[in-house]
């Protein structure tokens, strides 16, 4: 069973979204989740967990002795994560390696963390992204939950990850469902189905969400499909 262990400051937060659906359905029997408030590994009676940081600044710093009290006691292996704007980027091809071991995921606030606990535990910095959050913990479970998706079991549509968007390098496809032709309400505008997706013909409409899905791509985010045409052309000359 694939453990996941939290240190925060907001243990009620959780396990929030992660509780719900497919993937709270699996909580505790495909995945574990263990949640410590880490204001109980604060050294005085006031539960101190930070203080003023050193040269001055803005803000507050989480102190490297209620951290290290909070993982000397939980850590049995595994990896170490601390949610952060510095780390490297979180990315769909890098799940599968989240997935190889436990992990144990410091969720900051304030200004940070002494850089001192993260040296001595050689905690990696991830990010979900370039922005910044109040704390890591709505960070935790984005990061949490698609990982958790992954494990066999946990959808009852395995298919559907082989199909899952940035899977194959690209975004999905655009979607439809019933009716085939929709008209929305107060106005005269008609939106049909393509109809080769009706057609029943599964090579014609496999190429259709190809083409569909690189059309997206090229129009929503150019940074996948300049990589993507890269790959692309070098598995062509190789």
């Amino acid at each position: 069973m694939w453990n996941v262990n939290v240190g925060t400051l907001f243990p009620d937060l959780f396990p929030g979204p992660l509780g719900v659906s497919c993937i709270g359905k699996a909580l505790g029997s495909l995945w574990h989740l263990n949640v410590r408030d880490l204001r109980n590994y604060a050294l005085d009676k006031h539960k101190t967990v930070d203080d003023t940081p050193f040269g001055g600044g803005p803000g507050m710093v989480m102190k490297a002795d209620v951290l290290d009290n909070w993982l000397s006691e939980v850590y049995n292996g595994g990896r170490i994560i601390y949610m952060s704007p510095r780390g490297k980027l979180f990315k769909q091809q890098h799940i599968n390696s989240f997935l190889e071991k436990d992990l144990y995921i410091l969720c900051g606030r304030y200004e940070g963390v002494d850089c001192r606990f993260l040296k001595h535990w050689n905690v990696e910095e991830v990010s979900i992204g370039d922005y910044v959050l109040c704390g890591g913990e709505i960070a935790a479970m984005t990061l949490v939950e698609s990982c958790v998706r992954l494990i066999p079991n946990v959808l009852k549509n395995a298919e559907s990850v082989a199909h899952d968007s940035l899977s194959n390098g690209l975004l999905e496809h655009d979607q439809y469902t019933k009716p085939y032709s929709w008209v929305p309400k107060n106005c005269e505008i008609e939106y049909n189905t393509p109809c080769v997706l009706k057609s029943g013909n599964h090579r014609r409409i496999s190429e259709w969400k190809k083409s569909n899905s690189e059309k997206v791509t090229q129009e929503a985010r150019s940074d996948l499909w300049i990589e993507y045409v890269r790959k692309k052309e070098k598995n062509a000359d190789s």
